[in-house]
């Protein structure tokens, strides 16, 4: 039986059943006296030390996480408000799956964009039948073979001989040789990802053709291992370069691996979640775009930093020792953007609504105080621009603010977001370039 689906929208309720407003209203989902507690379990075993809902005993609502998640018969799809052109959850779907798409380095057959508008209920199961289709068309073809080396004593010569271990066995029998040689084979890290990957979405998918081509896809796997990954694991699976021909389905498969998260009962799947963070997705999917469009933003560099520590050494002045090399205090990630004509800036986005009604337009002193640090960073013998970037709703905002006793200024922006991003991307370039040309 499918589960049935809730579609919420980030910061906001769900369309209710009843009426297609929106609504916070737990009981609308179940009655059931457990639910709210249920409910916080749930939304706390996702994210580590995070929640995805805000719950209490009689609402619920999302928070700035966007994704899916599955819990036995109930299914909630959480949306993003600030990309979507008023044209309806299919268009926020679609430009969520590009933004992925970007971040992720896969490309999609965009016919397949219909298939949401279709009997398909929402982005994950595009990503599903996406991986479920690829991989099986790419294995009905060409099948991932590796190799491992193996030592046997044949009858035969096979590979390299291995005159020590020969002598020692074959002293007598002289019909026989000891050989190292590399066979080929299918239980390789690559296919056990892949099988493992099919395994799970098998279990989540609601499409009879999605769940028909993942059980194919695991027929075509008989010889390969069965194996869990996860967020650490999949990083050390490496693509090799005479199997490039799976690369996407390839960084589709580490991209459910990365953003899911599941719990198990009985070998079936008890729990599901594939969600973003949007604060994390807006960054890279700008930072995206600046890179693929460097040449015609005029830059030079473009550097994407994370973590990067705010001090560099540290001096004790309870003792008459110097300064020692000692890093700490990590800052979070920014955007280094230099012109070819040597204006140098430091992006930092955030992906917070900006308004009217709102000191300061809403922007947060940490927010200020965060940017001015990653400039101190930077700021060698030339002048750097702090930048404030924020998606626009509602108001353009395009403000330069003096800080006081120095001649230093930090510039804040909004960009629109209410676009087609897969067919409006030079508007979304020439957005980002009026920020490099702000005077």
């Amino acid at each position: 039986m499918n589960p049935k689906l809730y579609t919420f929208y980030e910061y906001s309720g769900f369309i209710s059943k009843f009426d297609g407003r929106i609504s916070t209203s737990l009981s609308e989902i179940s009655n059931h006296h457990s639910f709210p507690k249920a409910m916080e379990k749930l939304s706390t075993a996702i994210v580590p030390n995070e929640s995805i809902f805000s719950v209490s005993p009689t609402s619920i609502k999302a928070k700035n996480y966007v994704g899916v998640v599955v819990s036995r018969d109930i299914q909630f799809e959480i949306l993003p408000k600030l990309i979507s052109n008023g044209e309806g959850d299919s268009h926020i779907r679609n430009n969520l799956i590009h933004m992925l798409s970007v971040c992720h380095d896969f490309k999609y057959h965009k016919s397949a964009l219909a298939l949401l508008e279709k009997d398909i209920g929402n982005f994950l199961e595009f990503f599903i039948k996406i991986f479920a289709d690829d991989l099986l068309s790419l294995l009905l073809f060409e099948r991932p073979l590796g190799y491992s080396s193996v030592e046997e004593n044949l009858p035969f010569i096979r590979g390299k001989i291995l005159f020590k271990e020969d002598r020692k066995r074959n002293l007598v029998n002289k019909s026989r040789v000891y050989c190292r040689f590399d066979e080929v084979n299918q239980d390789t890290p690559l296919n056990q990802l892949f099988l493992f990957v099919a395994n799970f979405l098998k279990d989540i998918t609601r499409s009879s053709d999605s769940y028909r081509n993942l059980n194919k896809v695991i027929k075509l796997l008989p010889d390969v291992s069965e194996r869990t990954f996860d967020r650490s694991s999949v990083e050390a699976v490496v693509l090799p370069n005479h199997q490039r021909a799976f690369q996407e389905v390839f960084e589709l498969a580490k991209m459910f691996v990365q953003r899911s998260v599941c719990t198990f009962r009985q070998k079936s799947t008890e729990m599901f979640s594939f969600v973003f963070d949007m604060n994390d997705l807006f960054e890279e999917y700008i930072y995206k775009v600046i890179v693929a469009n460097k040449k015609a933003l005029g830059l030079d560099n473009v550097i994407y930093q994370k973590h990067k520590k705010l001090v560099s050494h540290e001096r004790d002045l309870l003792s008459e020792n110097g300064f020692i090399r000692k890093s700490g205090f990590s800052t979070f990630s920014d955007i280094y953007l230099e012109t070819k004509g040597g204006r140098r800036f430091i992006l930092d986005t955030k992906y917070k609504i900006l308004t009217n009604s709102k000191a300061h337009y809403g922007i947060r002193n940490s927010d200020v105080y965060q940017i001015l640090a990653y400039t101190k960073i930077h700021s060698e013998s030339s002048k750097i621009i702090p930048i404030l970037l924020y998606p626009q709703e509602g108001f353009e905002v395009s403000k330069m603010f003096r800080i006081s006793g120095s001649d230093e200024s930090v510039l804040v922006k909004t960009i629109n977001l209410h676009l087609d991003l897969r067919t409006d991307e030079n508007a979304l370039v020439d957005s980002i370039r009026s920020v490099i040309d702000c005077p």
